[in-house]
């Protein structure tokens, strides 16, 4: 489908797919050129990252000298949004032990990609392989916590809350987004 698209000669690509990594496999061996990653297994889920966006506008704001912790950061969209509206730190972690391929463990390639893309340096933006469940108190405490679509891929979600919680100044802010599960959802 990607080479016939291709051949058609779309500008971009947008794909959705339940296997992790399925759009930057596509980008990197098939000449998929532009590709917009709409959610792959347990990664990217952009589309809930339209109410994200949306709510760190409304309740964010201005984020200028605020150190950020980006839980689950993956690629880097939430930290680079994070510098863009002034924090003076973001640390970005995910534990990728989930994500090996063929043999071939991916971690922070399309991360680094996006940091020196954008002209950000490590040591403003800078990214730990760590679970949520080891968030060392040496790192400090956080001005703003985000943990996106983290909790329900967790054996032991209340405890990931309590290590947050722990990261988090006094009067800080920890954004949490995940899933429901009801009888109405």
């Amino acid at each position: 489908t990607v080479r016939t698209l291709r051949a058609m000669g779309a500008d971009a690509i947008v794909m959705r797919h339940s296997a992790s990594g399925a759009p930057y496999l596509a980008a990197q061996n098939l000449g998929a050129g532009s590709m917009v990653n709409a959610g792959d297994g347990a990664h990217a889920h952009p589309t809930q990252a339209l109410l994200d966006l949306y709510t760190m506008r409304k309740h964010f704001g201005d984020l200028t000298g605020k150190r950020v912790l980006d839980v689950g950061a993956y690629d880097g969209y939430w930290s680079f949004e994070c510098l863009k509206r002034g924090a003076k730190e973001v640390l970005a972690i995910d534990d990728f032990s989930d994500t090996i391929h063929a043999g071939e463990k991916r971690s922070w390639q399309q991360f680094d990609l996006c940091r020196d893309a954008l002209g950000y340096k490590s040591i403003q933006c800078w990214r730990e392989e760590m679970s949520v469940y080891d968030i060392p108190a040496a790192l400090g405490r956080f001005d703003v916590v985000l943990c996106f679509g983290v909790l329900y891929h967790l054996k032991h979600p209340l405890l990931a809350l309590e290590k947050l919680a722990a990261a988090t100044l006094p009067g800080g802010m920890i954004c949490i987004e995940s899933a429901i599960c009801d009888d109405y959802s």
